[in-house]
């Protein structure tokens, strides 16, 4: 008599989970030809001339090779812009001055060649082959991508497919160093996939005071306790950590477990000097028609009134009868910001203009019009927005450790410190007015930025912990 033997639901989905996860690992350990090859297609479709540029460069044995991972600005391929991008950019640029074979991995439309970099795109256009390659990686990775609780399942396909594409791209590019531009970035999960990457720079943008001022919401780390240790185990797969400032770095020292082999350095960002001319202040506001009153400018995009204290700005407006009436408020943000702003000025009839995102060509000619640069922000590294304000010759009233960091850096006055946690709108109004009747010397402010902060004079700190960790030095 044969027995027939009822399988349950629960049995019957386990034993199909396991059998496609030992596809995958049988799939991992052939390391199939045409897994590769779909990274090299890609590279024939998008990068045009750029596969045989790239062999060109990976036959240049002279010269170490270093892959950056992270976003671009919109002007130059990528989809939107910001400080982090225009970091990478900058910072890839200088490299392959310096001698370095460079590579950007990055979210851009397309791959391109710039001079000698190779931008490589990583296209998410194919859903389909997204989601099946995504999938197994997640299966291949499982005991890892569990415990990203925090992340929907979606952002966790996504980070095994990048962690799949990012395996081939290492075997095709054999970069010696990886830096990635961003702590935050998910591929830094998706480098925790991978056995023995080379050595790995990441840059912190002031995460540790995120989780010090309690912003982890803003940054879809709605799992305080969970990132912050998914974080640590990151930080184990990491080389060298690069905070941007000072500051930054003493809070992200405070607030993570550090492994002893952990390089932490930290480097204040540099900034491209001939970007931001200083133009004649009288004839900007003219063309522009600002030539009024004071120009008392913000400029941020990025979070401006959740992080950077817009909201508390134009209170401050509201509140004090000198800027009211002396003032001209200059707003230039997102365009969510941009409507909430617009609305606040109208209804309560302060002489203010908000615009949104500006082509960089207008931008030089609002920097130049402002009489100050204030951003009240309640958390802030040091943006790279304070040093183009200072390139363009104009004081600053901003986050209380920003400027105090940069006064240590360049060793004079350069405006006031606001500490939102500490300090009313009052305060910031009193500090506004004290830097709008101060007399500053506009020549002076750009000459000790340019000093102190350009990339001729930053790179070869980047220089020295790219090299050092190529021959495997620990001490940088």
């Amino acid at each position: 008599m044969r027995v027939v033997r009822n399988i349950g639901a629960n049995e019957y989905i386990f034993s199909w989970f396991s059998g496609i996860r030992r596809l995958a690992l049988i799939y991992e350990s052939l390391n199939i030809v045409f897994d590769r090859m779909l990274i090299i297609f890609s590279l024939i479709i998008y990068g045009g001339k750029s596969v045989n540029e790239l062999g060109n460069k990976l036959n240049t044995k002279s010269k170490n090779r270093i892959l950056f991972i992270g976003p671009i600005p919109e002007e130059v391929g990528g989809p939107r812009n910001g400080g982090v991008a225009t970091y990478c950019w900058e910072l890839a640029h200088q490299a392959n001055k310096n001698g370095y074979n460079v590579y950007i991995w990055s979210d851009a439309a397309y791959s391109f060649n710039d001079e000698d970099i190779s931008i490589i795109s990583w296209n998410f256009n194919n859903k389909l082959k997204l989601f099946f390659f995504g999938v197994i990686y997640y299966l291949m990775s499982i005991k890892i991508l569990k415990k990203l609780e925090f992340l929907t399942f979606k952002q966790k396909i996504i980070i095994a497919y990048r962690a799949y594409l990012l395996k081939d791209l290492i075997k095709i590019v054999n970069p010696d160093i990886i830096h990635v531009l961003h702590l935050l970035d998910n591929i830094n999960f998706s480098l925790f996939c991978l056995r023995s990457p080379p050595p790995v720079v990441v840059t912190e943008h002031a995460v540790g005071l995120v989780y010090e001022y309690q912003f982890c919401n803003k940054y879809d780390l709605r799992n305080n306790q969970g990132s912050r240790s998914l974080i640590n185990a990151v930080l184990k797969k990491t080389d060298c950590i690069i905070s941007v400032s000072k500051f930054s770095q003493k809070s992200f020292l405070k607030n993570f477990s550090i492994p002893n082999n952990l390089i932490t350095k930290y480097i204040l960002n540099p900034i491209d000097i001939s970007k931001l001319p200083i133009l004649n202040k009288n004839d900007e506001k003219k063309k522009l028609g600002l030539d009024k009153k004071k120009v008392v400018a913000f400029i941020g995009v990025h979070l401006p009134i959740e992080r950077k204290g817009l909201d508390i700005l134009l209170e401050t407006f509201l509140i004090d009868d000198y800027l009211r009436n002396n003032c001209l408020l200059l707003i230039i943000t997102n365009d969510e910001a941009r409507i909430y702003a617009s609305k606040f000025i109208k209804s309560n009839k302060i002489d203010g203009l908000a615009l949104g995102p500006q082509p960089w060509d207008k931008l030089i000619g609002y920097f130049n019009s402002s009489d100050v640069f204030v951003m009240p922000s309640r958390l802030e590294g040091i943006g790279l927005v304070y040093y183009e304000a200072l390139l363009a010759g104009v004081p600053i009233v901003g986050f209380h450790s920003s400027v105090k960091e940069l006064e240590e850096v360049l060793g004079i006055y350069i405006g006031e410190r606001f500490n939102a946690a500490l300090e009313s709108k009052i305060d910031l109004a009193e500090k506004i007015k004290k830097v709008l009747n101060t007399d500053f010397d506009r020549n002076l402010l750009r000459k000790r930025t340019i000093d102190n902060l350009s990339w001729e004079v930053k790179f070869p700190e980047f220089d020295s912990v790219y090299k050092k960790l190529v021959i495997g030095s620990t001490e940088i």
